[in-house]
């Protein structure tokens, strides 16, 4: 009898850490996409170049790649002129953000044949404060779908991202449309 309560407790244990070992396998951050080894080292790194905002040339857009996250700003100053509407207001919360990157992670989607890495970024919100006559103001952009493109023969990186609501303090900004942000074929930056 006691053989057997220890075959089955030696059982038990191997099922339990087959479970755990399987489970971490459960969770590929990268759906499966085959990339080599050296396009994965090759990726990171600051890529920098003017966005598009609704197919306008705009401010730069710098974005950072690391360890499975992706780093890049937003036109914050884009947004609150869109919510704050007095000139006066508008200057002293543009002056006063007080953080313009937002960080999210990404999964790779596919890596073609011609070397380009489609990766999905994870939509979510981000939040950034500026102050108005003193006070915090919370303002809210909810980016609904972005995907980032590393072409690897080139070494750059373009990014496509949607902003489908804006909300300032909670309430939504009503005259917001949706904004499509572009970034083409920025060029990775050399550290000296």
């Amino acid at each position: 009898m006691k053989s057997t309560k220890k075959i089955f407790a030696c059982i038990m244990c191997a099922f339990i850490v087959l479970g755990i070992t399987s489970c971490d396998k459960d969770d590929n951050d990268n759906n499966n996409v085959n990339v080599p080894a050296d396009i994965q080292k090759s990726l990171p790194g600051t890529y920098a170049d003017k966005m598009l905002i609704n197919n306008v040339k705009a401010d730069s857009m710098h974005v950072n790649i690391a360890s499975g996250k992706i780093t890049f700003n937003l036109p914050l100053d884009t947004l609150v002129k869109l919510s704050v509407t007095d000139k006066k207001s508008q200057a002293e919360a543009i002056s006063s953000i007080k953080s313009n990157t937002c960080t999210t992670s990404y999964t790779f989607q596919s890596f073609s044949t011609d070397s380009v890495l489609t990766m999905a970024l994870m939509p979510g919100y981000y939040n950034f404060t500026y102050k108005i006559s003193g006070k915090d103001i919370t303002e809210t952009a909810t980016i609904e779908s972005a995907t980032a493109y590393f072409n690897a023969k080139k070494k750059t990186i373009s990014m496509n991202l949607n902003i489908s609501a804006l909300r300032n303090g909670g309430n939504v900004v009503s005259n917001f449309k949706k904004m499509n942000i572009q970034l083409n074929n920025a060029e990775k930056k050399i550290s000296k």
